[in-house]
């Protein structure tokens, strides 16, 4: 389990452009974290791609995480 550090807000009604806003300044502010978007919103689909050239023009990373394997706690 893990939490979200910065939030789009993407459930409130507004273009890419403000989303992208919204989540790019809170981003500069924070300098890292996890942030959650809903998949479902369309504003939030259109808005992606900007987002992911403006991380990596600005030298963040995207990390996948993935579940932990059964049993594997103690295998490093």
């Amino acid at each position: 389990m893990f939490g979200a550090d910065l939030w789009a807000s993407d459930w409130n009604r507004m273009t890419p452009k403000q989303e992208l806003k919204l989540i790019t300044d809170r981003l500069k502010a924070a300098r890292k974290g996890i942030i959650l978007f809903h998949d479902p919103k369309a504003q939030t689909a259109a808005m992606l791609p900007a987002f992911l050239r403006y991380l990596r023009d600005n030298d963040y990373h995207v990390v996948h995480i993935v579940p932990a394997v059964p049993g594997a706690e103690g295998a490093h």
